[in-house]
């Protein structure tokens, strides 16, 4: 009786070790960062619970084999051997990521993004950027990508100029006499994200203010350079204007604010202790390099569906956050950035953006130029603390707040429309080119009758 009980747990046993075996060689070759089984996701975030289950039916397996049969000592010897080989892989992957993964954007666009060469008519975030090497500007565009940007309902040229801007013609640092130069630093929003050049905020009120002269008979020409770069907070936009921004012998400046101001950069890596985290980097090495083969003509074995949309991978953007970076902070205000890699501290939170606008505003006043303080934030929105800290320091520092809620509230009005009117899209709620319209138009207004007025 006992004979005929060992028996059958070690059947069921040889039967769903090869079932475990089998699913965590799935996650591995064709599940990418994540499957779903049973209703349950399973990735390299999780891939410890199947191998904590295989571990233990393989201790039951050791318990009841009978070692007399040849066939027995076979099966536990593979399957202790491919147990062995994946956890020496587990442990060599670890001290890889703990000796040599540092937490910057040039070290993981080489070894965690797609290997591919970009497709001028399908451009990604990653297509379009470089590492910097100012640190605090730590990224910045590419000078010279033309071409158009992937994932958009309709064609949507995307144009880096000479200089690494975003701007549909070429500019240089030389001013006409007679030009009055606006210099912008931003982000997504003022880059313009989901909408043409064209119907940028900037653009519209570069437009605006030369109509205004040209029927008040005042020879002067405004140029507006927008030096936004989708991702940043302010303390790489302060950056940029002192380093690039200042070049252009601006008469104002604008600075955009947004509410991921005070966070990290978008392209930052959260490095783990990789000694005590649950999570299997074996895993995620692996999946890196599958996808990197993916991509290449080597890689035409991958071509099921689950492999074809990582094809699309926007690279480092979207590498396994919840594996590199701790997302469960959800935006926390203050200095309590516990999550934050410590070369990058210095640029987050609340003291950092004080620091920044100080140092913004204190060169402007050098150079004897106005600025100018954009509310990029829906109206609907300007409830945390982190809005009244931007709008309470620009009245500190005598820095003039444009925002648009009383103009959206009377175009919304007017059209019977929810806010919901101005996104890009149902899944992108950047400003689309009515968002920019009357933000431009706002700007005009001001500037006009503050700087640029004959009265």
């Amino acid at each position: 009786m006992i004979k005929i009980i060992r028996s059958t747990i070690s059947s069921i046993s040889d039967f769903l070790i090869l079932v475990y075996f089998f699913l965590i060689f799935y996650i591995i070759l064709f599940g990418g960062f994540s499957i779903i089984v049973v209703g349950h996701e399973v990735s390299a975030t999780s891939a410890y619970k199947p191998v904590s289950t295989l571990l233990i039916l393989f201790i039951i397996k050791l318990l009841v084999a009978n070692y007399k049969k040849e066939i027995e000592k076979k099966k536990i010897l593979l399957a202790g051997t491919l147990l062995f080989t994946m956890f020496i892989s587990e442990v060599l992957a670890r001290g890889y990521y703990g000796v040599f993964v540092p937490q910057d954007l040039a070290w993981a666009s080489k070894n965690l993004s797609t290997k591919r060469k970009p497709n001028p008519d399908q451009l990604f975030g990653i297509d379009v950027i470089r590492v910097s090497g100012n640190k605090k500007i730590t990224y910045e565009y590419i000078p010279g990508i033309k071409g158009y940007a992937a994932n958009q309902p309709e064609p949507l040229p995307i144009s880096i100029n000479n200089l690494g801007f975003i701007d549909d013609e070429d500019k240089t640092h030389t001013k006409s006499r007679g030009k009055f130069r606006i210099v912008g630093v931003g982000d997504s929003v003022m880059a313009g994200q989901g909408v043409h050049f064209k119907d940028t905020f900037g653009e519209v009120l570069e437009r605006e203010l030369n109509q205004r002269l040209k029927e008040d008979g005042v020879d002067t020409e405004v140029e507006f350079i927008n030096l936004a770069v989708g991702g940043y907070n302010t303390t790489m936009e302060v950056e940029t204007f002192f380093q690039k921004g200042i070049k252009f012998n601006p008469d104002l400046a604008i600075i955009s604010y947004v509410p991921n101001d005070f966070d990290l950069p978008n392209f930052i890596i959260k490095k783990e202790n990789p000694w005590v985290s649950k999570k299997s980097f074996a895993i995620f090495f692996i999946n890196k390099r599958l996808q990197i083969l993916a991509n290449t003509k080597y890689g035409k074995f991958l071509g099921n569906i689950t492999w074809q949309n990582q094809k699309k991978d926007l690279g480092v953007v979207e590498l396994d956050m919840a594996m590199w970076r701790n997302k469960g902070a959800l935006n926390p205000i203050g200095n309590n950035y516990e999550f934050v890699p410590e070369e990058y501290k210095f640029m987050v939170g609340i003291e950092a953006y004080i620091r920044e606008m100080k140092r913004l505003k204190q060169k402007c006043d050098d150079l004897k130029i106005p600025l100018i303080l954009q509310l990029d934030v829906p109206e609907e929105k300007v409830v945390e603390n982190r809005e009244r800290i931007a709008i309470q320091t620009a009245k500190e520092l005598n820095i003039p707040l444009i925002k648009d809620h009383k103009e959206v509230r009377d175009f919304l009005k007017k059209r019977n429309a929810l806010p919901e009117f101005f996104c890009v899209s149902d899944k992108d709620c950047h400003p689309n080119k009515w968002g920019h319209l009357i933000k431009g138009k706002k700007l005009a207004s001001y500037i006009y009758a503050n700087y640029l007025s004959r009265n």
